[in-house]
């Protein structure tokens, strides 16, 4: 518990805190003693509570003070000491040493170690992500539970901004068949910083100041958000190994709970496509212009999915067939199912942006069936001249690419999309994600004569290209990097 995501200067003094009370820990930590000297450090400050580290004659404890008299911090005073409390025997929290209601402090087992956020790297992200997944599956297996009734779709409409994300709304079939039937007493905290790694490698919970029943679920959603913002081009990675760790702690559908977390961690997360920064692309931008003979004007970044390949597993491919086959292509009238003109080519410069991401946005298809619906399938029947639904569904099968990439959509090859234009989803010809909805405002803005793509995290670039007047030229990643002088 030695330390926290924000550190806001505000709170209650530690100085009056530790003057008041400082006597009565130093007592419960050793009994006998009464003359040692006492060290005390500030490990965070919040505007509700202020966290302490109080050593006395070689035993240490971590101390968390609330401003009691807010109402706002008595509520999450009593989350906190409720949380730890119910979860005394779990072995997933510190051991909670003492408290005092009237003075709004809990005492609690040091944790000697690190939190996840500053140690989780590209090295430990897979055991990592598993391990998370498996303690967020025993801690709500140790909550206490409530029966309810409900789905997730139902659910998220509580959360306006989550539920009108792209992802959920073209999900909300499978959001409505994914059901719950209990609410447990969730973290409700998806930081990071949150989770200790103790020196023998266990995972610990800390802070539950915002602790509340929620569906099961719920902390798995948060915490994939926060790991795919982290590392945006793992996150089929993050996301598949949450999932596991998760199911085989709770014995649920692991398959079920990735295509979940795709939709709605994923949406949540920057909604494909805004988990970039500008400054980086900025500079980017700069530094091609200085050297190069064809500058840019306007600059897109999107993030950079790396394809690894997998066969199809035989199930899916089995469930794709049978839920085309079974589209009535009869309910769609002939004029709904004719070509709308979205199905023509892209943009040069939003071809160039989605090459260079290499399709993040297609692993929000897993678990839809590439959203195939009647009408798509209609359309595709007058694409080949066919009627019967069977004999589309066999043509679709036949675009099947040997291999496609982990984690997303069946027809999302090596090459990008294998169906035709004529043969995709409508949600599929039109999405956009943010990244480039602004690069192409930026372009009707600004009517430039040069694009600059980029496609990676941050200030590491995967990919660059640059567009003039239709034409799509790949750039060298030097041409949008700045040499660094270590001298």
């Amino acid at each position: 518990m030695n330390c926290v995501e924000e550190t806001i200067i505000t709170g209650p003094d530690p100085r009056d805190f530790v003057g008041l009370h400082g006597g009565t820990i130093a007592k419960h930590l050793v009994p006998d003693l009464t003359d040692s000297h006492m060290s005390v450090s500030v490990l965070a400050r919040s505007s509700l509570s202020t966290t302490l580290k109080f050593s006395y004659a070689g035993e240490v404890c971590v101390v968390k003070h609330f401003s009691v008299q807010s109402p706002k911090a008595r509520t999450s005073y009593l989350r906190e000491r409720d949380a730890l409390r119910f979860h005394a025997t779990s072995g997933l929290v510190p051991r909670l040493e003492f408290f005092s209601d009237e003075a709004g402090f809990l005492a609690v087992e040091h944790i000697d170690g690190e939190n996840v956020r500053d140690v989780i790297d590209q090295q430990s992200l897979d055991y990592m992500c598993f391990a998370i997944g498996a303690w967020l599956g025993e801690f709500a297996n140790a909550a206490p539970s409530k029966p309810v009734t409900g789905n997730w779709d139902q659910y998220l409409h509580h959360y306006h901004k989550l539920h009108n994300s792209f992802s959920v709304r073209s999900s909300s079939d499978f959001l409505r068949e994914f059901t719950y039937d209990k609410v447990v007493l969730s973290k409700n905290d998806g930081a990071l910083s949150n989770l200790m790694v103790a020196r023998n490698g266990k995972l610990f919970g800390v802070d539950f100041e915002n602790s509340q029943f929620k569906p099961l679920g719920w902390d798995l959603l948060l915490t994939a958000r926060a790991l795919v913002r982290l590392f945006p081009s793992e996150t089929n990675l993050c996301i598949a190994e949450l999932a596991n760790g998760f199911c085989k702690a709770i014995g649920a559908d692991t398959e079920k709970y990735r295509t979940f977390l795709h939709v709605v961690a994923v949406g949540a997360a920057f909604e494909i496509g805004t988990g970039t920064t500008e400054k980086p692309a900025l500079t980017a931008l700069r530094t091609y212009n200085e050297k190069s003979d064809a500058p840019a004007q306007v600059v897109g970044h999107a993030p950079f999915l790396p394809k690894r390949l997998q066969e199809p597993a035989p199930e899916k491919v089995l469930a794709l067939f049978q839920h085309l086959k079974g589209l009535d292509l009869d309910s769609v009238p002939l004029e709904e199912a004719q070509p709308t003109g979205n199905e023509g080519s892209p943009p040069a410069e939003l071809e160039a942006l989605c090459k260079g991401c290499q399709g993040n946005c297609c692993t929000l298809a897993v678990g839809q069936k590439a959203y195939i619906d009647a009408k798509t399938a209609k359309r595709a029947a007058l694409h080949i001249d066919k009627e019967s639904a069977v004999q589309v569904a066999l043509n679709y099968v036949s675009y099947l690419p040997e291999k496609h990439v982990e984690g997303s959509c069946l027809f999302h090859g090596p090459d990008g999309c294998a169906l035709p234009r004529q043969m995709r989803s409508d949600t599929c010809n039109k999405y956009a994600c943010r990244a480039a909805r602004e690069m192409l405002n930026r372009i009707d803005t600004h009517n430039p004569d040069g694009v600059l793509c980029l496609a990676g995290e941050g200030v590491d670039f995967q990919q660059a290209s640059y567009v003039q007047k239709g034409k799509i030229s790949d750039v060298p990643l030097e041409m949008v990097t700045r040499e660094q002088n270590y001298a």
